[in-house]
């Protein structure tokens, strides 16, 4: 494990960047401070609000202020290392940007902040669908470099407002559900989304929602109504979505309605055609 940076930010509580270089590892963390947990090659294994979450290539946690948890990382067959950074920002900066965002507008030289902590969602990101994941990979490239030039006032400040952003908006997207309770929205969320990540990888391939109700251990009309309330598309829909972006992008490549209709996994050469024609007009 290697801490990038090397001084504390002047005015603010403590923040270091940690990049990792793991094979067998196990540890039980108590009072951690606010981190993001992003796994750049392999999988890291946290036991976090009597949840696992299992963080692949690509995504990334986040653990709250005084969270308890465990992580592991096992040497396998298949993954010889796990790689990985783990940024804690300065929680008062955050707490500042987080209540400066979800204060009324106009109010924020009259506001007293106090001592809560902002509290994010512990769910399992994906770096290409979220700012701050976006953001984070964006500035990699600087973190590996020996003699890195990295103002970490700006980035802190920066992060810290790509981090409360996708919150904000995750809340809107979280009241769209059906459940009351914050808890069970996130809950809720974290098992929708293992039903969209199956999708995607299944995406050339059929499924029936009984296959989809037993990974979100949902019924079957819960599951339903509530995809829909997420992504806007029931999951055959959203499949379809799928299928038809991947064609689109191999027509644009040269290939042929033959040929697409089979790595697609569409019905027939026809069907294909009529369903790029009518979502391209």
């Amino acid at each position: 494990m290697k801490n990038i940076q090397e001084r504390e930010i002047e005015g603010f509580q403590k923040s270091k960047i940690i990049l990792s270089k793991l094979q067998d590892y196990e540890v039980e963390v108590h009072n951690s401070p606010l981190s993001i947990k992003m796994v750049l090659e392999g999988k890291e294994n946290y036991h976090l609000n009597s949840t696992n979450f299992s963080v692949t290539n690509q995504k990334y946690l986040i653990v709250n202020q005084d969270s308890e948890y465990d992580i592991s990382v096992q040497k396998t067959k298949e993954i010889n290392f796990t790689s990985g950074i783990c940024i804690y920002p300065p929680i008062d900066l955050v707490n500042e940007v987080y209540h400066y965002f979800s204060m009324k507008p106009n109010f924020f030289l009259e506001y007293s902040l106090g001592n809560k902590n902002c509290s994010f969602s512990s769910l399992i990101y994906n770096n290409a669908e979220t700012q701050t994941g976006k953001f984070i990979q964006n500035k990699l490239p600087f973190f590996t470099q020996e003699n890195n030039n990295i103002d970490f006032l700006d980035f802190y400040i920066e992060l810290a407002h790509q981090m409360c952003f996708d919150q904000l908006g995750l809340e809107d997207v979280l009241n769209k559900l059906t459940a009351r309770k914050k808890e069970t929205k996130e809950e809720l969320y974290r098992r929708l989304s293992l039903v969209k990540d199956y999708i995607h990888d299944t995406k050339n391939e059929t499924f029936s929602i009984e296959e989809l109700s037993e990974i979100a251990c949902l019924s079957k009309y819960h599951l339903i109504r509530n995809f829909k309330l997420l992504y806007q598309k029931s999951p055959y829909q959203y499949l379809l979505s799928l299928k038809l972006e991947k064609a689109i992008e191999l027509v644009n490549k040269g290939y042929s309605y033959k040929q697409i209709t089979e790595i697609v996994g569409f019905s027939d050469e026809k069907n294909l055609r009529k369903s790029i024609k009518k979502l391209t007009n």
